[in-house]
């Protein structure tokens, strides 16, 4: 947006830009651990590649069993219900996912604090190259080992390893090779979790943003 605006405005116009924001001490981190991988949003591959996450829960499944697979949306609203049904019954993956439906706020939050890993599969598309999504800042602020992929401006802000775990769009077998990778690795994970919360308190919470928002505004009159 800066570049798109930046081309349409004198070099004399001032820009801010801010990221995605959320509340971080909505989200209390504990070391509860559900031992499940939780994804929250749309059940929908051009959005948030929920089959890249299937396919990739499937060959992760084989190698680590028992790690249930939470899908936290509306399946009856996702244009993709059909096939993540078929998908789920040809693989007999019945008793190892769980799509909850709509929950309320409280309830995602406290299974998303109490998740071993949370996870999206973002794919690559126009969508996704121009967006940093909400739900990455609320999985960094739990405190829990975040999994993602290398979209749009994602890298920017996420480093690999050291606050969360990015891979490349588009490749189920290398997310599910890095799914394997936090489990059998999951002392260090939890660390790289922590590092996640201390970033999204950095970058994403709304207090700090608030604060340049009105000090830029500030400026922009007392210019004028």
């Amino acid at each position: 947006l800066r570049d798109y605006f930046r081309d349409k405005t004198s070099k004399r116009t001032k820009l801010i830009v801010v990221p995605i924001l959320t509340d971080t001490s909505v989200f209390i981190p504990t070391k509860n651990n559900s031992g499940e991988i939780v994804y929250a949003g749309a059940l929908n591959q051009f959005k948030d590649g929920i089959f890249d996450l299937l396919k990739a829960y499937q060959i992760f499944a084989k190698k680590m069993p028992g790690k249930k697979l939470v899908l936290m949306g509306d399946l009856n609203l996702s244009s993709n219900k059909d096939q993540i049904n078929q998908f789920i019954s040809e693989n007999d993956l019945q008793d190892k996912i769980e799509i909850t439906g709509y929950v309320i706020r409280p309830v995602m939050i406290e299974r998303m604090t109490n998740a071993a890993v949370l996870v999206l599969a973002k794919p690559a598309n126009l969508q996704a190259e121009h967006c940093v999504p909400t739900k990455i800042a609320e999985y960094l602020s739990t405190g829990k080992p975040v999994l993602t992929t290398t979209t749009g401006s994602i890298p920017k802000f996420l480093t690999n390893q050291k606050d969360s775990f990015l891979t490349e769009p588009g490749n189920p077998g290398m997310l599910s090779e890095t799914l394997l990778h936090i489990f059998l690795n999951y002392d260090k994970a939890e660390v790289v979790g922590e590092n996640g919360r201390i970033l999204a308190q950095n970058q994403f919470e709304y207090t700090r943003h608030g604060d340049r928002i009105l000090s830029f505004f500030s400026d922009v009159i007392k210019n004028k």
